[in-house]
């Protein structure tokens, strides 16, 4: 014998399965806007710190350009106090020759 089917509880059935799937869709809609309420704080840190460590490494490249600036103007100078050192070595050598042959 087949069993029969009370008037009503198929209805009924498909009402608490609807009910059901939107308190399901409710939940997780709420803890979708819970998750993005608790993560926008940290998402606002996070562009802080990335804005932050970008003009960090702006300054830092800039320093160490400057720096490479001033070593390449040490060099330089450096280079042309030898050159000037070694002009007045000479000229002191060649007077002192001059002086010794007269």
């Amino acid at each position: 014998m087949a069993s029969q089917i009370e008037p009503g509880t198929a209805h009924t059935s498909n009402s608490k399965q609807d009910n059901n799937q939107l308190t399901c869709r409710n939940m997780q809609r709420r803890i979708e806007y819970r998750l993005k309420q608790e993560t926008a704080q940290l998402r606002l840190q996070l562009n802080t710190l990335t804005k932050g460590f970008k003009s960090l490494q702006k300054k830092t490249n800039m320093m160490q350009a400057d720096y490479e600036n001033l070593l390449t103007r040490l060099i330089t100078t450096d280079e042309t106090k030898d050159t000037i050192y070694a002009r007045i070595r000479r000229e002191n050598t060649d007077e002192r020759s001059n002086r010794v042959h007269k």
